[in-house]
C-alpha cells in the first residue's frame, strides 16, 4: 500500500469549498497542484479565474472539466509529467488518453536531440 492513497468520493464538495475558502481568502495567487489534488485544483480555479493568476500542474490526476475550460482562458497553465508518462503502464488509460489528445500547444515535447 505504499503506491496508494486513499480516495473518498463523499468528500469531494467539502475539500473543493474548502479550497475556494482558501482562495477567496489568501489570493491573488497561483495555484501548485500534484497527483489527485489537481483535479481538486482545477475545479477551484474554474470556480475563481479572477483569483488564480497561473496553475502549475505536476503529473496532475485531471486537467480540469472540458466544458468549463473557457473560464481558464486567460489562466496560464504549466503541467508537468515525468518521461514517457503516455507509455508507462501505471498511468492510467484516462491519463494516456489526455496526453494524447491534447492540442499541440500542450502536447509533450520531443525529447531533445543528445
Amino acid at each position: 500500500m505504499k503506491q496508494a492513497v486513499p480516495r473518498w468520493l463523499s468528500t469531494d464538495k467539502a475539500i473543493v469549498d474548502a479550497y475556494v475558502a482558501l482562495v477567496d481568502k489568501v489570493c491573488p495567487c497561483v495555484l501548485l497542484l500534484h497527483s489527485q489534488g489537481g483535479a481538486f485544483g482545477f475545479k477551484v480555479a474554474e470556480q475563481r479565474p479572477d483569483k488564480v493568476k497561473a496553475i502549475v500542474a505536476v503529473e496532475s490526476a485531471s486537467a480540469g472539466d472540458v466544458g468549463k475550460a473557457a473560464a481558464l482562458k486567460n489562466t496560464p497553465t504549466l503541467m508537468l509529467f515525468g518521461d514517457y508518462v503516455d507509455q508507462h503502464p501505471r498511468a492510467g488509460r484516462r491519463t494516456r488518453k489526455s496526453i494524447s489528445n491534447m492540442p499541440p500547444r500542450y502536447a509533450p515535447a520531443a525529447a531533445p536531440s543528445m
